[in-house]
């Protein structure tokens, strides 16, 4: 019989990842209390298009992993989920259509941390939904003139900069990804301050309930809150409403 030194090593595996899946049914049965006790760390392989993928998951020291991050350890476990990574401000694909992938295996859609970036979810109606995940513009991307009113003013100046440039871009991505013309039904944007600002960041994830994907954002700083996100319908004609 092992002793009692060697029990408990056999116990604290199995135990870290019980942990794992308790936090894990607890985010799928009720993702607002969970997201409110659990810290949410994501973290993605580069890239530009939404794909489904085996996504490494663990609870660890209070805080979810998803993502690579998660510590290779006894407390890691797997999910299928639909991941957004960021476009980066250069990168050759910022503006390529964004894919309306097939979500029936996937319980859970994840993206990267927001500490400045603007997220669009995109509901095309028929099921098929899009969500793009785009990084602000840095400081020396801006002509000199911007640059040089920047300077000159509050950090709060070049925030609402950002966000302006941002929504442009959101827009180009939107033109880039309807089929045949087609506006999107209605859409959910996140537009997160530079995380100099207010200290905070927020994370965003999408988890699928009777059927049917609700979306969270949790936002940490000096507390922590966490909100069920409200899809907004389309409009040519009015300005977007933003997180």
């Amino acid at each position: 019989m092992p002793g009692i030194d060697e029990m408990e090593s056999i116990a604290m595996p199995l135990q870290d990842q019980l942990n794992s899946r308790n936090a894990l049914r607890a985010l799928k049965a009720d993702p607002q209390t969970a997201l409110q006790n659990y810290r949410l760390q994501i973290g993605l392989q580069p890239g530009h298009q939404t794909q489904l993928a085996r996504v490494p998951f663990s609870l660890n020291m209070g805080n979810i992993n998803i993502g690579p991050g998660a510590p290779n350890n006894d407390s890691r476990i797997y999910i299928q989920a639909l991941t957004t990574p960021t476009r980066g401000h250069n990168s050759v694909n910022r503006y390529t259509a964004l894919l309306r992938p097939n979500t029936a295996n996937a319980d859970f859609w994840v993206t990267e941390r927001q500490t400045g970036c603007s997220l669009i979810i995109l509901d095309w109606g028929g099921g098929q939904l899009s969500m793009g995940h785009l990084q602000p513009h840095p400081f020396n991307s801006y002509n000199q003139v911007n640059q040089t009113i920047i300077n000159n003013t509050p950090l709060s100046v070049f925030a609402s900069t950002q966000r302006s440039y941002l929504r442009t871009d959101v827009t180009q991505l939107i033109d880039a990804s309807k089929v045949g013309g087609l506006d999107p039904n209605r859409y959910i944007l996140i537009q997160s301050n530079f995380a100099a600002i207010n200290l905070q960041n927020k994370n965003v994830i999408g988890v699928k309930e009777t059927g049917q994907w609700n979306f969270y954002m949790q936002t940490n700083g000096v507390n922590r809150t966490v909100q069920q996100l409200v899809w907004t319908d389309w409009s040519s004609y009015l300005p977007y409403f933003a997180y």
